[in-house]
């Protein structure tokens, strides 16, 4: 045998490179061809999930974490119920108008192979026939569908090359502005507004013609990310935007404030320039990276997620409201049975009076929360007791009534509005508890006020404070308390009859 030349030996060593890139593009193009009959001319957001290489929950939390989606809670508990249908990847297709409107149309696209695995999809997730419609060999799935034979399907070459940069990892992010987003950007904002340096709004249409991120969780987490621009010159036009605005970031003392070592995070998030397109790699450095993203999104999050409980305290106020319009009182903290023990939580007996009368009725309200009928419904927890960024398991919450002392409710007498002699407008009537003090929802537990410390407890979601719900249905902030006279101030809004004199 003779032996292997110095060129022979190089193309055998590179032949695995070689396969792993042709299987790389194969895949990009089965991805890209598979995804196409749903991917209309308006898709500006594709995201495309391999389920045998990471569960929905960490990706999808770790899209949310850099806003490309919301979160998306439908997932939540589901993983098993793809998994028994057989489906191995999912994709979530969302239109340009996905970033216009608060409640933004994402559509989920799960492959189905036929009618048994698309039924066997619909159970395992629970789906109403509203719900999910059946478009060529993919089961969609959204709040808004849109109607039959309203897809207009255009040739979109750059998702196989979007697909390929992202490379095979556990989920590939696709931007695709379609084609008439630069005129309109052009046109309609041909400046960019102060807040983003100003300059030609042409850096961000010609700088971002697609953007690429591969994703991967495990074993090790790791970011690739590519955008491919208009030229090698529009590339490097965005590149300096891009070092702009974080200059201007850490000149900020709110952003000095999450991110104290700045220019070592900004140093990561600088792309290199490789012809027309920026690329950025973070492997080792990952972990940094994260929580360097984590640190600078936090505050959006938390202004997100404050209008959102604070919303859930506003339905579940009027819950309160409208159970006490029709039992001339409010609803104790827990329904209780004919010996006098406690069944059920008050979050139960107020869902007829939130539109939630089906969930109610499934309820047998002579059994306790944890009978073998009613624990199976705690994972249908409505979404108004979930508190955003809580890290609690699903089925708890953090919104619970302060309960004994002077406070609001009573354990065994109901009160009504007679009894708030303090004025409704000077009584919590809800409280948002932190992790550590979340119960299941059906639970007939809750928040024990405690005048020595009547902050005990509260808060520890968000920086600084804490959301209530008051008796008249306002919803209020308070900062954490921290002098004598806060925390006076702060008891003095929990008791229903304390007679205090407030001045805020």
């Amino acid at each position: 045998m003779k032996p292997l030349t110095s060129f022979s030996a190089l193309l055998i060593s590179l032949a695995p490179l070689a396969f792993a890139a042709a299987e790389t593009k194969s895949d990009a193009a089965a991805r890209a061809k598979a995804i196409a009959p749903v991917v209309e001319e308006g898709t500006i957001l594709v995201v495309h999930i391999d389920l045998s290489r990471a569960l929905p929950r960490p990706i999808l939390g770790f899209l949310s974490l850099i806003r490309l989606i919301r979160p998306f809670d439908m997932w939540e508990g589901h993983e098993s119920g793809l998994s028994q249908a057989g489906i191995k990847e999912l994709y979530l297709i969302a239109p340009s108008a996905v970033f216009a409107v608060q409640q933004p149309r994402m559509l989920v696209a799960i492959p189905v192979s036929s009618v048994e695995q698309e039924m066997a999809v619909r159970t395992n997730l629970r789906l109403r026939d509203d719900e999910a419609r059946r478009v060529g060999g993919f089961l969609l799935i959204g709040n808004t569908l849109p109607p039959p034979k309203t897809f207009r399907v255009t040739d979109r070459p750059e998702l196989t090359a979007a697909f390929e940069a992202a490379g095979d990892t556990a989920a590939q992010v696709l931007l695709i502005p379609p084609a008439d987003t630069q005129r309109v950007v052009d046109e309609l904002w041909p400046q960019l507004p102060p807040e983003l340096g100003g300059g030609p709004s042409s850096v961000l249409t010609r700088g971002i013609r697609w953007a690429a991120a591969g994703i991967d969780v495990s074993p090790h987490k790791s970011l690739r990310l590519v955008v491919k621009s208009a030229d090698a010159q529009a590339a490097e036009a965005l590149r300096g935007k891009l070092v702009e605005l974080l200059h201007q970031a850490g000149q900020r003392a709110e952003v000095r404030k999450y991110v104290p070592e700045f220019e070592a995070v900004a140093a990561l998030l600088i792309p290199r320039l490789e012809g027309d397109r920026l690329t950025m790699v973070s492997d080792e450095r990952m972990e940094t990276f994260e929580k360097a993203m984590a640190a600078l999104v936090r505050p959006l999050l938390e202004a997100e997620a404050r209008v959102v409980t604070m919303n859930n305290l506003r339905e579940i106020a009027l819950g309160m409201h409208n159970y006490h319009f029709a039992n001339k009182h409010f609803p104790l903290p827990a329904g209780r049975g004919p010996d006098g023990k406690p069944l059920l939580s008050w979050r139960v007996l107020i869902l007829p009076y939130m539109d939630q009368q089906s969930l109610f009725k499934q309820f047998h309200l002579d059994e306790p929360w944890d009978s073998a009928h009613n624990r199976r419904l705690i994972d249908k927890m409505p979404s108004v007791y979930r508190l955003p960024l809580s890290k609690t398991e699903r089925g708890r919450t953090n919104y619970l009534v302060p309960v004994g002392n002077g406070a609001m409710f009573d354990a065994d007498k109901p009160i009504s509005f007679k009894d708030i002699r303090d004025g409704t407008s000077n009584t919590i009537m809800v409280v948002e508890v932190d992790d550590q003090h979340a119960v299941v929802w059906t639970q007939p537990a809750d928040w024990p006020f405690e005048p020595k410390d009547p902050a005990q407890g509260l808060g520890r979601i968000f920086h600084g404070g804490f959301a209530t719900a008051f008796a008249d249905g306002s919803i209020r902030w308070f900062a954490w308390p921290q002098s004598p006279k806060d925390v006076a101030r702060l008891r003095s809004q929990f008791t229903r009859a304390g007679h205090e004199s407030v001045v805020w």
